[in-house]
């Protein structure tokens, strides 16, 4: 088979088996070699990216998915960011220091303004930061700044942010995810509900407009303090069915188009003008099992059964084309620092499967039901009707319930999901607190239900200890916990297929941000 060139980001080179594997022609592609590429593709007037599934919010404050972080990257600016080798350096604030080892202070570019005029200051900061971790709103992503306890204005550009405990990653936690600056007299003067639909930021690409379930619409900002962009509009459209993704493509109509389903990978064959980009990604791919409510999922026996009776490997060749890795017993790979590399995947073996059910008094099976969003995840469907055929054959019968992302959104911070319920995660903090504490922390809103004391207490003593080895350490034993309580059944890593007309100057990068204007 012959197939079209993939273009990778090598920091995450696991994706260079399964390209092999495949017979696919494999390109370096990062660093100054990112670069090189975009400076030799070419400059279209305007881009246009069709998306897999609608937005929720353009408030980032309230998060609620990594398509989001695209139209964040664009319109918001963060104190530090990070370049195309993922180190940290200077954004908003030039430069910072640690007064001691709970104090943190950032000096602030001077003349940066936001996109309605108005000066950007200490004051912003402050608020961005305090509209998060504080009481006086309602916030899933709370959790992602909680070791913030202050937040003090020096003077107009110097900011000081005290933590209640050393943090070994706040540089990572402000430099995406939820730490976005945003204008607070202007939100103050419009509101919040405004502002998730009509954001101002200081970044490259101003909000125009925004149709849901049509397109979103920014144009460049020709005063960014790091220079104008030299593509004028940037175009967002929600195109769920993948078919016609690919057929917007072919036809010119769009410019990159994300999640191409493996199997229609090759339709893409033979035309020069268009090309895929394999990257592989932070997210993982598990279905939570609700240890939480009463039922055959509360024996931990059952739990490690369904892990037995599923067969990863299989899904990942058969399903996905071998794109993808199979889980180590755990929900991230190894480019998170705390990633436990000798853990084992649980081996697919039904007959260890069936005798744990009859251990568990479920000899004769049972019936369940299982959520997952329709689209939002690489054949999420289609995988969750796998497992659902594979669990059939150990005796658990599987009525599968698929529904919109922003639905399946709802019911997750609702706390109403399904006692199975398909589940991806990735956070851009490159560390495992992002994954082992939100989580598997008790009573996280993204968190899957489960609450172990000492898992607790591990990941709490992780994310405040400053001594690198010992948080591998307390990781290392967290995870071990984990995968025997088998709160999730652990299936792979991802790799995100992206179509991309040649020549379009457009990054997709591990957290699924797509970039037009790099900040490096």
């Amino acid at each position: 088979m012959t197939t079209k060139r993939i273009r990778r980001i090598p920091f995450l080179s696991f994706v260079l088996i399964a390209v092999l594997a495949l017979g696919v022609v494999a390109q370096s592609w990062v660093g100054s070699s990112v670069e090189a590429h975009l400076q030799d593709a070419e400059t279209p007037d305007q881009i246009t990216i069709a998306l897999a599934s609608e937005l929720n919010t353009l408030d980032p404050a309230f998060f609620t998915s990594s398509n989001e972080q695209s139209i964040y990257y664009a319109v918001f600016d963060t104190l530090v960011t990070r370049d195309a080798d993922l180190n940290i350096i200077p954004g908003l604030a030039e430069s910072w220091e640690t007064i001691d080892d709970n104090t943190w202070e950032f000096r602030l570019r001077d003349g940066v303004t936001f996109h309605d005029g108005s000066p950007m200051t200490a004051e912003d900061v402050k608020f961005s930061i305090d509209r998060i971790i504080g009481d006086f709103m309602e916030n899933p992503s709370q959790s992602k700044l909680a070791t913030i306890q202050e937040v003090q204005v020096v003077d107009p550009l110097t900011v000081r942010i005290i933590t209640t405990s050393p943090d070994p990653i706040l540089l990572s936690r402000l430099a995406g995810i939820v730490g976005w600056i945003v204008p607070k007299a202007h939100i103050e003067s419009t509101g919040f509900e405004d502002f998730a639909t009509n954001p101002v930021g200081t970044g490259p690409y101003k909000f125009v407009s925004w149709v849901k379930d049509e397109e979103l619409v920014l144009e460049a900002n020709p005063d960014y303090w790091n220079g104008a962009p030299s593509i004028g509009r940037v175009v967002f459209r929600p195109v769920p069915e993948a078919s016609t993704r690919l057929a917007l493509l072919k036809s010119g109509d769009v410019d990159v188009i994300q999640d191409v389903p493996t199997d229609q990978a090759p339709a893409l064959e033979g035309d020069e003008n268009l090309e895929i980009i394999a990257t592989p990604l932070l997210r993982s791919m598990y279905f939570i099992l609700r240890s939480d409510q009463e039922g055959p999922l509360a024996d931990v026996r059952v739990r490690q059964a369904i892990n037995y009776a599923v067969d990863k490997e299989g899904i990942v060749n058969e399903l996905l084309n071998g794109y993808g890795i199979v889980s180590q017993g755990q929900t991230m790979g190894p480019e998170y620092f705390g990633f436990a590399d000798d853990l084992e995947p649980y081996p697919y073996d039904p007959d260890k499967a069936r005798e744990l059910l009859a251990e568990a008094g479920f000899a004769d099976g049972f019936s369940i039901e299982m959520l997952t969003p329709a689209g939002r995840y690489q054949a999420d469907v289609t995988i969750a009707e796998a497992v659902a055929g594979q669990l059939s054959e150990i005796g658990i019968n599987v009525e599968i319930e698929s529904v919109d992302f922003s639905v399946y959104v709802t019911r997750k911070l609702d706390r109403t999901i399904d006692p199975i319920t398909l589940g991806a995660w990735s956070q851009a903090v490159y560390d495992a607190d992002g994954v082992v504490y939100l989580l598997f922390h008790t009573d996280e809103p993204w968190g899957v239900h489960y609450s172990n004391p000492r898992v607790d207490e591990l990941v709490e003593e992780a994310r405040s200890t400053l001594d690198q080895e010992q948080r591998l350490e307390l990781y290392r034993e967290a995870l071990e916990i984990i995968r025997e309580d088998a709160p999730v059944l652990f299936m792979h890593q991802q790799t995100l297929l992206s179509g991309v007309k040649t020549g379009t100057p457009v990054l997709t990068m591990p957290d699924e941000t797509f970039i037009v204007y790099p900040k490096w």
